[in-house]
């Protein structure tokens, strides 16, 4: 199921609120356990700013605490994926054990050219052939697996 899926994402190209790495990687959970865990963000944002909002948001409407770093994005998008991961009971594994379909957060700073980007942070699958791969400019982007800082059994 999850080789389907990467491969029907192969040249979808990343868009906020649709195919960003977030609802990719949500997708992907959802081929391959029939779960949604994205459900309350879905048609919530339409940009990285709005994506900004709907997490400050998701934190502030359940009472939970925010993060040390509440206005930087990579820290709530560490955050929520804990969240999530925590509600579907899905451990925190030691990234050498990351294999296929596990959800992986990635560091991709070095990776980003533009010098005004706020998310170095990204979240990924780990794909068929054992490497995370993400929703990328232009379709599906395998990254290094040294980019790995945080994985999660699904």
């Amino acid at each position: 199921r999850l080789g389907t899926f990467l491969e029907a994402r192969k040249e979808q190209p990343k868009a906020w609120g649709y195919n960003d790495c977030g609802l990719f990687c949500a997708d992907a959970i959802e081929a391959m356990t029939d779960v949604d865990p994205a459900l309350q963000f879905r048609g919530e944002y339409r940009s990285a700013r709005q994506a900004l909002r709907v997490l400050v948001g998701y934190f502030q409407k359940r009472g939970l605490p925010m993060p040390s770093w509440q206005h930087q994005p990579d820290s709530l998008l560490a955050e929520i994926a804990q969240h999530v991961a925590t509600i579907y009971h899905w451990p925190v594994i030691e990234l050498r054990a990351a294999q296929r379909g596990d959800l992986v957060l990635l560091d991709i700073g070095d990776l980003l050219q533009a010098a005004d980007v706020h998310w170095t942070r990204a979240l990924g699958i780990v794909g068929m052939n054992g490497l995370p791969v993400s929703s990328g400019e232009q379709g599906l982007t395998e990254l290094p697996a040294t980019c790995i800082v945080r994985a999660w059994r699904v």
